[in-house]
């Protein structure tokens, strides 16, 4: 059943707030999928027309590809299995509300600020199925790594693994007998040390031999990732994006708080949320994450080698955060728009050219040009430092 989404969300009554006269939209949309299990749809957002359904019935009349539609809301059980199908493409804007509370304690947050640092890092590299196989060989019997059982490794394309929980560090690949000579290494460079990365590339070298610089340098970066910690941010006044991009999603407890917002693409996306609350932790002085991720691109011509590693960091420059403090071109009603539905829910909402390029020009007047320096610097210096350490480990 189709109904005006402003007639609608007026008489959207919402449990615990019943005493304020006005709520925002995403807040009544968040409420009325929690309370009523529906996925809501709007087709186009400058039509403003509001379809809700029971999942099921979404399903059979949307399919599974939903990138024609400019905005869904969903609960995030109805999120998960909708995801789970290969054929799953979102929308343009995408509102994901937890179906139920967690439970969080009340301490004092301890997690520290920092300018910015290296989150996770993943390369993926081809040898030969000797070397493989002389590899987990040496690392399994001097204890550096072990293996975990089969039952245990939930992976389409990597079937076996290796690990050292203490160093949240992994090795995963496939059966000896498989065609897939690929071994992916993955670790958290803010908590596995140098020593231990040494050690296992040090393996590597003397399982490899000669070739070995050749090899790791053509080997291809997977993931990387880097993080800055900021308080005095909140996520639902938070403005981010990424140049050119065309999703935003942002995901909601189940009282329609926002606790995470996420502009871009598999590839390469940024998010920012609530650090102190993944860790079930409520506290007068939260700490925000903002978090840059580079994955491997699916087109071959994108892929970046190792001995290219340091060209991620040109991407940082797509980022954008706003000031709004300092803002005397954009409309109220904008920027509660960008609030709830980024930069990507406000274009759509512009019926013509023009006014897109008004926004992009407002945009570029109140972003905040020097919210990135520091983390452009970090982010080059621990690169330049993993990549030496990676093509040169000593004895």
């Amino acid at each position: 059943m189709k109904k005006s989404l402003n007639s609608e969300c007026n008489n959207i009554s919402i449990d615990g707030h019943n005493q304020l006269q006005t709520h925002s939209l995403a807040l009544k949309l968040v409420n009325k999928v929690v309370k009523d299990d529906v996925v809501i749809c709007i087709k186009s957002l400058q039509d403003a027309e509001i379809e809700e359904l029971p999942l099921d019935s979404f399903i059979s009349k949307y399919g599974y590809s939903y990138s024609k539609l400019d905005l869904l809301v969903m609960g995030l059980d109805s999120y998960k299995l909708l995801k789970s199908e290969n054929s799953f493409k979102t929308s343009k804007v995408l509102l994901v509300a937890k179906n139920s509370f967690n439970e969080l304690t009340y301490e004092k947050c301890r997690l520290k600020e920092s300018d910015g640092h290296l989150d996770k890092f993943s390369l993926t590299l081809d040898v030969e199925r000797n070397i493989r196989k002389k590899f987990t060989k040496m690392v399994t019997s001097k204890g550096l790594l072990k293996r975990v059982s089969k039952n245990n490794v939930r992976c389409r394309y990597y079937r076996k693994r290796l690990i050292n929980k203490e160093q949240s560090f992994k090795v995963q690949y496939s059966p000896f007998n498989s065609k897939n000579n690929c071994f992916k290494f993955t670790w958290n460079p803010s908590v596995t040390s140098d020593r231990f990365i040494n050690s296992i590339f040090y393996e590597l070298n003397l399982a490899i031999g000669a070739n070995y610089s050749e090899v790791v340098g053509e080997s291809l970066i997977s993931r990387v990732d880097f993080a800055v910690d900021k308080r005095g941010w909140g996520i639902s006044d938070l403005i981010i994006n990424v140049s050119g991009s065309s999703k935003f999603t942002s995901y909601f407890d189940c009282f329609g708080n926002p606790e995470t917002k996420i502009v871009g693409g598999s590839d390469f996306r940024f998010q920012a949320y609530n650090k102190s609350l993944e860790q079930s932790i409520i506290t007068s002085d939260p700490m925000t994450r903002f978090e840059v991720q580079f994955k491997r691109p699916t087109l071959d011509e994108e892929r970046i080698h190792l001995k290219n590693l340091c060209t991620t960091v040109d991407k940082i420059n797509k980022l954008k955060i706003y000031d709004f403090c300092k803002n005397s071109y954009i409309k109220a009603s904008e920027v509660n728009t960008l609030k709830e539905f980024g930069v990507v829910g406000l274009r759509a909402t512009l019926e013509n050219d023009s006014d897109k390029r008004r926004l992009a020009r407002n945009l570029a007047k109140i972003e905040m040009q020097d919210f990135w320096d520091k983390l452009v610097a970090n982010a080059l210096k621990e690169l330049k430092e993993l990549k030496k350490l990676l093509m040169k480990p000593s004895a």
